[in-house]
């Protein structure tokens, strides 16, 4: 059927990530085994993304399901496509490849529910901070009651806590840490820093990088040392926006160029 051999040429990014799941594809070249490999790859971006990092699932596996996720999704889009313009529809619709298809292209949207766009907040940064530094695996030690604004036990308290104790926050002030507090990019500049090179780190004094960071002031020293680490260039037009929330996408960007995780 000529909508079976359709193809696409994949982003150079895609088709790398491609190249590590060759068997996984291969076993879904079948709509039966595509099905399958669909059925476990859904299942693990629903689990990984609904545990926010808090589980000790594999990411590697977790990252080629969701290549897996992805190439099937073009590849299903592509193959629907050559058939709505063969006049062909109906009977694509109806196989058993196009059923499978579809069901391939309806996770995207879901993959999206990562919230590139939303603001990270404080509880969750202690997780990626933890995560990044410590390692996949890493579980902290029981909350004992630090903050009083964050409830021990409770999803996040072992992770604020723990971040606490090894000096990379003492909060928000008076004895709070503001967990659904999103986090600024000035101070996340603070807290990647201490969590790369402890807490006793100090970096050095500002020169005027950055045109809306004046210099010296609160967090100048920190985001300057960010730039000079070449971990942030900004936020554009020169400039840093250090008032902005620091988003998850950008959150992504920090933890991967801080820990150096490529």
């Amino acid at each position: 059927m000529a909508t079976e051999r359709a193809r696409v040429k994949l982003p150079i990014a895609l088709t790398n990530l491609a190249h590590y799941t060759a068997p996984l594809r291969r076993f879904g070249a079948s709509s039966l085994g595509r099905l399958f490999v669909l059925a476990i790859g859904m299942a693990a971006m629903t689990a990984f993304t609904i545990s926010d990092l808090q589980k000790s699932a594999s990411i590697w596996l977790s990252a080629c399901l969701w290549c897996c996720l992805a190439y099937f999704a073009v590849e299903g889009y592509v193959r629907a496509q050559a058939a709505f313009q063969a006049g062909k529809a109906r009977s694509y619709l109806l196989s058993a490849s196009g059923i499978v298809d579809l069901i391939a292209i309806f996770p995207v949207p879901i993959a999206l529910a990562y919230g590139v766009a939303q603001p990270t907040l404080r509880q969750q940064m202690a997780v990626f901070l933890l995560k990044a530094r410590h390692g996949l695996c890493y579980t902290p030690p029981n909350c004992t009651g630090t903050f009083s604004d964050v409830p021990c036990p409770s999803t996040f308290a072992n992770w604020i806590e723990a971040l606490a104790a090894e000096g990379i926050t003492g909060g928000c002030g008076a004895g709070v840490y503001c967990p659904q507090n999103p986090v600024r990019r000035d101070q996340m500049a603070v807290f990647l820093l201490k969590a790369e090179h402890g807490p006793a780190y100090v970096p050095p004094t500002c020169t005027g990088v950055f045109p809306d960071v004046p210099c010296p002031s609160t967090f100048a020293n920190w985001i300057e040392q960010l730039d000079a680490e070449g971990i942030t260039g900004g936020c554009g037009g020169g400039n840093y926006c250090p008032g902005n929330p620091n988003t998850r996408g950008q959150m992504a960007v920090f933890i991967d160029k801080t820990f150096k995780l490529q």
